[in-house]
C-alpha cells in the first residue's frame, strides 16, 4: 500500500487546485460585470456567444484529425495505425473535447435562462476558460498527466460549478 502521493499525483493536484482558484475568480469577476439584458433575446445572444468557445475548441479538434488524415497515407482512409502517435494524440484531444463540449452545451443554456441578469456575465468567462483550458490540455497531451491537469480542470470545473448552480436554481424554483 502506497503512503502519500507520488510526484505525478502532486503535480496533477496542483493543476487542479489552480483551476479551482480560477473558477472562484471567474465567479468573482462575473459578479463585478454590469447586469446584462435579461430579456430572452439578450440571454440567447449571450448563450450563443458563450457556446462559440466550446464550438471552436471542438472544431479545432476535428480539424487536427482531418488535417493529419489528409497528410498521411496510412490514415487517410479512416484507419488508426497503432504506431501513429500524432493521430492518437489528436484523437485524445478530440475525444476529451467532445465530452467537455457536450457538458458545456447542456449546462450553459440552463445558466443562460436560470441566472439573474447580475450573474449572466459568467457565461462568456466560462467560454474563455474553456478555450484556454483546451489549449493547455492540448499542449500537455503526450506528456505526463501533470502537464494536462490544469487545462483539463480549467475546462471541466467551470462547467461543473455551473451545473451545481443550475441544479440549485432549478430546485429552488420548484420549492417556491
Amino acid at each position: 500500500m502506497q503512503m502519500g502521493l507520488s510526484d505525478e499525483q502532486r503535480g496533477v493536484a496542483t493543476g487542479m487546485a489552480y483551476a479551482c482558484v480560477s473558477v472562484v475568480a471567474l465567479w468573482v469577476v462575473a459578479w463585478g460585470i454590469p447586469a446584462q439584458d435579461a430579456g430572452v433575446g439578450g440571454r440567447l445572444w449571450i448563450l450563443g456567444g458563450a457556446l462559440l468557445g466550446p464550438g471552436s475548441a471542438l472544431a479545432a479538434g476535428v480539424g487536427f484529425v482531418a488535417r493529419h488524415r489528409f497528410l498521411h497515407d496510412t490514415a487517410i482512409d479512416g484507419q488508426n495505425p497503432p504506431d501513429d502517435i500524432r493521430l492518437a494524440r489528436a484523437h485524445a484531444y478530440l475525444s476529451n473535447t467532445v465530452e467537455q463540449a457536450l457538458l458545456a452545451a447542456m449546462v450553459y443554456p440552463a445558466l443562460a435562462f436560470g441566472l439573474s441578469a447580475d450573474w449572466i456575465g459568467v457565461l462568456p468567462l466560462f467560454s474563455l476558460a474553456f478555450v484556454v483550458g483546451r489549449i493547455g490540455f492540448a499542449m500537455g497531451i503526450g506528456r505526463p498527466a501533470r502537464h494536462r491537469a490544469f487545462g483539463f480542470a480549467l475546462t471541466f470545473y467551470p462547467t461543473m460549478s455551473g451545473l451545481f448552480v443550475a441544479i440549485i436554481l432549478m430546485l429552488s424554483s420548484f420549492l417556491r
